[in-house]
């Protein structure tokens, strides 16, 4: 855990101490300053997105997930409490947090047999969801997740991280930086700088 984490985790824990009346002394955190961290810049190729799903086979819920991430440009979370009451006639409804802008994602091929995904022959509210149908548990995710990344390195990938699909999705949106910022669901247009990782091609000078 680096020290920003470890800020944040004290800092949460000190104001819950505050609002239980445990402790009077003011947060101390709030007087340490954050490290600069730099964004993520690792872009998850289309060779390289393949190759990990074909891997995710003995955990088939991963599959729709790893879509959904990519083509709808979703958080773990996110993807992780959608139901089939997000199934619109006129595309997916791609329900966002952190306060970030709500969307429909209009219907592909891709999208609709992500959507339409069955783990067994269990009819299920969620999405994403066991063999028993129950919602996917975010510990069991990224224990899951986890395996995945171990047999893309025996794979020759370098393991990418699941949100960085989102990325890579974002990436992959063709138009403009406002296109991309509205696939994105976020407000604020400094974050299209942390989710936006192609490499874009430019014109030489002469």
């Amino acid at each position: 855990m680096d020290g920003n984490r470890e800020r944040s985790l004290i800092s949460a824990a000190w104001n819950w101490a505050l609002e239980s009346d445990i402790t009077k002394l003011s947060n101390p955190c709030a007087v340490v300053k954050r490290n600069k961290e730099s964004p993520r810049t690792r872009y998850v190729t289309e060779d390289e997105y393949n190759v990990a799903y074909a891997l995710a086979e003995p955990t088939p819920y991963l599959r729709p997930a790893m879509e959904l991430a990519y083509l709808c440009r979703m958080r773990r979370f996110e993807i992780l409490r959608s139901t089939r009451a997000q199934i619109l006639e006129e595309g997916f409804d791609t329900k966002r947090i952190k306060g970030s802008r709500d969307a429909i994602t209009s219907w592909t091929d891709r999208l609709l047999q992500a959507v339409n995904f069955k783990n067994g022959n269990v009819n299920s509210l969620f999405i994403v969801h066991t063999k028993t149908g129950q919602q996917v548990g975010k510990e069991a995710f990224k224990s899951a997740w986890t395996r995945l990344k171990k047999k893309m390195v025996s794979e020759g990938i370098e393991a990418f991280n699941f949100h960085d699909l989102k990325a890579a999705g974002v990436s992959d949106v063709e138009g403009s930086d406002d296109d991309r910022l509205d696939a994105s669901g976020h407000r604020d247009r400094k974050m299209l700088k942390v989710y936006d990782r192609k490499k874009h091609i430019v014109k030489a000078t002469r």
